[in-house]
């Protein structure tokens, strides 16, 4: 009983305070985080834990991870997060802002659009899913953005958003009027 208490423990503290890392998912440049790219919160990082027995027995999680859509193993998918690669270069990335972000930028600078509530933290999940995207798989692209863009429209409490807009170009829009009105 005691070594599995160390062993549940050893997750949700290294994941919960190394920020979805444990030395090990440090060394592999790897790191959990939740569904929508925020950090992993302890419950969170409890659930994974505690549900990590159950994907090794038969090679359950490595069989969900293989087969399954989402490509999570139980434990991420009971508890909403995902493991992704971490950024390996310490310089600044750049990517592609369509023009149609442009155009969008300044409708939602006009807006009733609220940046005050748009936190470093919610801006710096922003621009590393920018930063990342060229490298998901499609469906995984798709999932992120969407559910990304939908947080980020109620943080900035904007009721208003034509159905037209893709998520990737609401969120590079999102991601220059941030910036803009941060000047």
């Amino acid at each position: 009983m005691r070594l599995d208490s160390l062993y549940t423990g050893y997750f949700v503290l290294f994941e919960t305070l190394w920020q979805g890392q444990t030395p090990g998912k440090r060394f592999a440049k790897i790191r959990v985080v939740r569904d929508d790219g925020r950090l992993v919160s302890i419950q969170q990082a409890i659930l994974r834990s505690l549900l990590r027995p159950f994907d090794d027995i038969l090679f359950l999680g490595a069989f969900l991870i293989m087969f399954g859509q989402r490509e999570k193993r139980l434990g991420d998918l009971v508890a909403g997060t995902i493991v992704i690669q971490t950024e390996t270069s310490h310089t600044s990335a750049s990517f592609p802002i369509s023009d149609a972000a442009h155009d969008l930028m300044s409708q939602l600078l006009q807006s009733e659009a609220d940046f005050s509530q748009l936190l470093p933290d919610d801006f710096a999940v922003i621009r590393e899913y920018l930063q990342r995207r060229k490298v998901m798989s499609k469906q995984a692209k798709e999932q992120l953005s969407l559910e990304l863009a939908k947080q980020t429209k109620k943080i900035i409490a904007l009721e208003k958003l034509s159905q037209a807009v893709k998520p990737d170009t609401f969120l590079e829009a999102v991601y220059l009027a941030y910036q803009q009105d941060r000047q």
